[in-house]
Protein backbone atom coordinates (compact mmCIF):
# COMPACT_ATOMS: atom_id res chain seq x y z
CA UNK A 1 0.00 0.00 0.00
CA UNK A 2 1.62 3.22 -1.15
CA UNK A 3 -1.12 5.65 -0.28
CA UNK A 4 -4.47 5.86 1.53
CA UNK A 5 -6.98 8.61 0.85
CA UNK A 6 -9.98 9.71 2.93
CA UNK A 7 -13.08 11.57 1.77
CA UNK A 8 -15.69 13.23 3.99
CA UNK A 9 -17.85 14.59 1.17
CA UNK A 10 -18.94 11.60 -0.90
CA UNK A 11 -15.72 11.34 -2.90
CA UNK A 12 -15.75 14.90 -4.27
CA UNK A 13 -12.35 15.49 -2.67
CA UNK A 14 -9.77 13.07 -1.24
CA UNK A 15 -7.24 13.78 1.52
CA UNK A 16 -4.05 11.78 2.03
CA UNK A 17 -3.70 9.75 5.21
CA UNK A 18 -0.38 8.92 6.91
CA UNK A 19 0.80 5.43 5.97
CA UNK A 20 3.43 3.36 7.72
CA UNK A 21 4.12 -0.40 8.00
CA UNK A 22 0.66 -1.44 6.80
CA UNK A 23 -1.18 0.92 9.16
CA UNK A 24 -2.63 4.29 8.24
CA UNK A 25 -3.87 7.21 10.34
CA UNK A 26 -5.92 10.26 9.51
CA UNK A 27 -6.76 13.14 11.85
CA UNK A 28 -10.41 14.07 11.29
CA UNK A 29 -11.60 17.46 12.54
CA UNK A 30 -15.32 16.87 13.10
CA UNK A 31 -16.10 20.59 13.34
CA UNK A 32 -16.03 20.69 9.54
CA UNK A 33 -18.81 18.08 9.41
CA UNK A 34 -22.52 18.53 9.96
CA UNK A 35 -24.12 17.26 13.14
CA UNK A 36 -25.73 13.88 12.57
CA UNK A 37 -24.64 10.99 10.35
CA UNK A 38 -21.60 11.51 8.11
CA UNK A 39 -20.15 8.94 5.75
CA UNK A 40 -16.36 8.67 5.69
CA UNK A 41 -14.89 6.91 2.65
CA UNK A 42 -11.42 5.34 2.41
CA UNK A 43 -9.51 4.01 -0.60
CA UNK A 44 -6.03 2.53 -0.99
CA UNK A 45 -3.66 3.22 -3.87
CA UNK A 46 -0.72 0.91 -4.55
CA UNK A 47 2.77 1.87 -5.80
CA UNK A 48 1.71 1.17 -9.42
CA UNK A 49 -1.17 3.69 -9.13
CA UNK A 50 -3.98 1.13 -8.94
CA UNK A 51 -6.93 2.52 -6.94
CA UNK A 52 -8.99 0.23 -4.72
CA UNK A 53 -12.19 -0.55 -6.63
CA UNK A 54 -14.48 -1.22 -3.65
CA UNK A 55 -14.30 1.90 -1.50
CA UNK A 56 -14.58 1.24 2.22
CA UNK A 57 -16.99 3.46 4.11
CA UNK A 58 -17.88 4.15 7.69
CA UNK A 59 -20.80 6.17 9.06
CA UNK A 60 -19.99 8.42 12.01
CA UNK A 61 -22.57 10.25 14.06
CA UNK A 62 -21.22 13.73 14.86
CA UNK A 63 -22.39 15.96 17.71
CA UNK A 64 -20.57 19.29 18.02
CA UNK A 65 -23.59 21.22 19.31
CA UNK A 66 -23.76 22.20 22.97
CA UNK A 67 -26.71 20.89 24.94
CA UNK A 68 -29.31 23.35 26.19
CA UNK A 69 -30.46 23.56 29.80
CA UNK A 70 -32.89 25.73 31.73
CA UNK A 71 -34.30 25.96 35.23
CA UNK A 72 -37.77 26.31 36.70
CA UNK A 73 -38.75 27.38 40.19
CA UNK A 74 -42.00 26.54 41.94
CA UNK A 75 -43.16 27.83 45.30
CA UNK A 76 -45.41 30.49 46.75
CA UNK A 77 -44.41 33.83 45.28
CA UNK A 78 -44.31 36.85 47.56
CA UNK A 79 -43.46 40.42 46.56
CA UNK A 80 -40.38 41.83 44.82
CA UNK A 81 -39.08 38.47 43.58
CA UNK A 82 -39.18 36.78 47.01
CA UNK A 83 -40.71 33.37 47.71
CA UNK A 84 -42.59 32.92 50.98
CA UNK A 85 -42.33 29.12 50.98
CA UNK A 86 -39.77 26.44 50.24
CA UNK A 87 -38.97 26.37 46.51
CA UNK A 88 -38.58 23.38 44.21
CA UNK A 89 -35.73 23.85 41.72
CA UNK A 90 -36.01 21.82 38.52
CA UNK A 91 -33.53 21.50 35.63
CA UNK A 92 -34.50 20.44 32.11
CA UNK A 93 -31.86 19.70 29.47
CA UNK A 94 -31.98 18.77 25.79
CA UNK A 95 -29.45 17.54 23.25
CA UNK A 96 -30.65 16.29 19.88
CA UNK A 97 -27.25 14.87 18.92
CA UNK A 98 -25.91 12.37 21.43
CA UNK A 99 -28.36 12.94 24.30
CA UNK A 100 -27.84 14.22 27.83
CA UNK A 101 -25.23 12.50 30.01
CA UNK A 102 -25.64 14.65 33.13
CA UNK A 103 -26.94 17.83 34.67
CA UNK A 104 -25.15 19.67 37.45
CA UNK A 105 -26.66 22.05 40.02
CA UNK A 106 -24.38 23.91 42.44
CA UNK A 107 -21.48 21.57 41.69
CA UNK A 108 -23.41 18.37 42.46
CA UNK A 109 -25.04 15.85 40.11
CA UNK A 110 -28.69 16.72 39.50
CA UNK A 111 -30.97 13.69 39.24
CA UNK A 112 -34.28 14.97 40.62
CA UNK A 113 -35.91 18.25 41.66
CA UNK A 114 -34.24 19.89 44.67
CA UNK A 115 -36.16 21.64 47.45
CA UNK A 116 -34.53 24.82 48.76
CA UNK A 117 -35.63 26.34 52.06
CA UNK A 118 -32.63 28.40 53.20
CA UNK A 119 -33.69 31.88 54.25
CA UNK A 120 -32.27 34.82 52.35
CA UNK A 121 -30.82 35.33 48.90
CA UNK A 122 -28.77 32.52 47.36
CA UNK A 123 -27.11 32.15 43.96
CA UNK A 124 -27.28 28.85 42.09
CA UNK A 125 -25.20 27.64 39.13
CA UNK A 126 -26.08 24.89 36.66
CA UNK A 127 -25.09 23.31 33.36
CA UNK A 128 -25.56 20.13 31.29
CA UNK A 129 -23.13 17.75 29.60
CA UNK A 130 -24.02 15.59 26.59
CA UNK A 131 -22.84 12.05 25.87
CA UNK A 132 -19.78 13.15 23.89
CA UNK A 133 -18.62 15.69 26.48
CA UNK A 134 -20.03 18.94 25.08
CA UNK A 135 -20.88 21.25 28.01
CA UNK A 136 -23.63 23.85 27.87
CA UNK A 137 -23.06 27.44 28.87
CA UNK A 138 -22.88 27.77 32.65
CA UNK A 139 -25.93 29.64 33.90
CA UNK A 140 -26.84 31.21 37.23
CA UNK A 141 -29.98 32.40 38.98
CA UNK A 142 -30.71 34.07 42.31
CA UNK A 143 -33.29 32.59 44.64
CA UNK A 144 -34.77 34.68 47.44
CA UNK A 145 -36.71 32.90 50.22
CA UNK A 146 -38.29 34.54 53.28
CA UNK A 147 -40.78 32.37 55.16
CA UNK A 148 -40.42 34.21 58.48
CA UNK A 149 -42.99 36.91 59.11
CA UNK A 150 -41.59 40.29 60.18
CA UNK A 151 -42.13 41.68 63.66
CA UNK A 152 -42.81 45.17 64.95
CA UNK A 153 -43.38 46.74 68.31
CA UNK A 154 -44.56 50.17 69.38
CA UNK A 155 -43.27 52.22 72.28
CA UNK A 156 -45.45 52.43 75.36
CA UNK A 157 -47.15 55.71 76.07
CA UNK A 158 -48.26 56.12 79.66
CA UNK A 159 -50.77 58.51 81.05
CA UNK A 160 -53.33 60.59 79.27
CA UNK A 161 -52.23 62.16 76.00
CA UNK A 162 -53.40 65.14 74.07
CA UNK A 163 -52.44 66.81 70.78
CA UNK A 164 -49.83 65.27 68.52
CA UNK A 165 -47.82 62.39 69.89
CA UNK A 166 -44.84 60.74 68.18
CA UNK A 167 -45.01 56.97 68.26
CA UNK A 168 -41.87 54.99 67.74
CA UNK A 169 -41.71 51.42 66.58
CA UNK A 170 -39.05 48.81 66.05
CA UNK A 171 -39.32 46.38 63.18
CA UNK A 172 -37.24 43.49 61.95
CA UNK A 173 -37.17 40.76 59.35
CA UNK A 174 -34.61 37.98 59.38
CA UNK A 175 -34.28 37.52 55.60
CA UNK A 176 -35.62 40.41 53.57
CA UNK A 177 -36.34 43.90 54.85
CA UNK A 178 -39.55 45.29 56.31
CA UNK A 179 -41.23 47.04 53.40
CA UNK A 180 -43.81 48.96 55.42
CA UNK A 181 -45.46 49.25 58.82
CA UNK A 182 -49.13 50.16 58.93
CA UNK A 183 -50.71 51.92 61.90
CA UNK A 184 -54.40 51.66 62.54
CA UNK A 185 -56.32 53.99 64.83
Amino acid sequence: MANVEVSTNGGATWNTASVGAGVWTYSLNTTSLIDGNNTIQVRAIDAAGNVQSAITSLTLKVDNTLPSVNHALSGTAGSNGWYVSAVTMTLAANDSGSGIASRTLDGAPYTAPVIASSQGSTTHTYFATDNVGNISAIQTFTLKIDTVKPTSSINTVSGIISGTVTLRCADSDASSVVASVLVST
